[in-house]
């Protein structure tokens, strides 16, 4: 069973800090922005490291054994 949900939107702490209560919806709405915002910096780093790496296709690896015929 699904109950309203009645917390407070702003709580304090001792030191009179205030706070923001997000719902649910909200907090994984800013859960999920903030993961694709890391995936895309993962992403961009992944991308400019990647294709330094590259080699072309005619080039072999020397220590890939798979690739030498017997």
């Amino acid at each position: 069973m699904n109950w309203p949900d009645q917390r407070p939107s702003v709580l304090s702490d001792e030191t009179g800090q205030r706070y923001h209560v997000l719902s649910k919806s909200e907090a994984r709405a800013e859960m999920w922005a903030a993961f694709c915002d890391a995936l895309d910096r993962f992403k961009a780093v992944q991308g400019a490291s990647s294709t330094a790496d590259q080699q072309p296709e005619n080039v072999r690896d020397p220590h890939d054994d798979t690739s030498r015929s017997s």
